[in-house]
């Protein structure tokens, strides 16, 4: 009967799981899609799941990241940058190749005409569907369309986002070589 040591156990197994860590520390980061909107004089960008092929979107559902909803251009200076949230999420939209077909919030239980996507933010708000865009004044007992104009949307660019789990891997792999060294 052949013995080995448990030593060598350990600094095999740890070898191994070290291994496997690095080698899944370098998976690919997750790409997204940053899209630009606009309508009158308002404008922003927001981030989907998805990937660009040639530079296009292609036909598809995506789901908006409501933490990247952002005004860059608004006829109201104070409404410009991020801190909107989404009403009724998850919110996406159904893509053709070349254009919207549909807008959704409630993982699609509201869509097309008026029901579109809808980022708030205290006292105003905008919704976004196919059939345009408009920028609500809630400051009063009720809200009212302040602007309204047919929505542009045209996909970006793609944005890399880096995979969480993978920096996990790293440092559980070194954890396992600073174990092993210690021994």
């Amino acid at each position: 009967m052949v013995r080995v040591a448990p030593r060598r156990i350990s600094i095999s197994m740890a070898a191994v799981f070290a291994t496997i860590a690095m080698a899944l520390a370098t998976a690919p980061a997750q790409a997204d899609i940053l899209w630009k909107w606009s309508f009158a004089e308002e404008g922003g960008t927001f981030v989907t799941d998805g990937d660009l092929v040639g530079g296009d979107a292609p036909a598809g559902r995506y789901t908006v990241d409501p933490a990247t909803f952002t005004v860059l251009t608004s006829s109201m200076p104070g409404l410009l940058g991020t801190g909107y949230t989404a009403n009724q999420p998850p919110q996406g939209l159904i893509w053709d190749g070349l254009q919207p077909t549909e807008l959704w919030r409630a993982d699609g239980a509201f869509d097309w005409s008026h029901n579109g996507m809808n980022h708030f933010r205290p006292d105003y708000w905008y919704g976004l569907d196919v059939s345009g865009g408009r920028l609500y004044d809630d400051t009063g007992d009720d809200y009212f369309v302040m602007l309204t104009g047919p929505l542009t949307l045209q996909p970006l660019s793609t944005v890399t986002v880096p995979v969480p789990a993978s920096l996990g891997l790293v440092v559980v792999g070194l954890l396992s070589l600073r174990r092993l060294r210690r021994r």
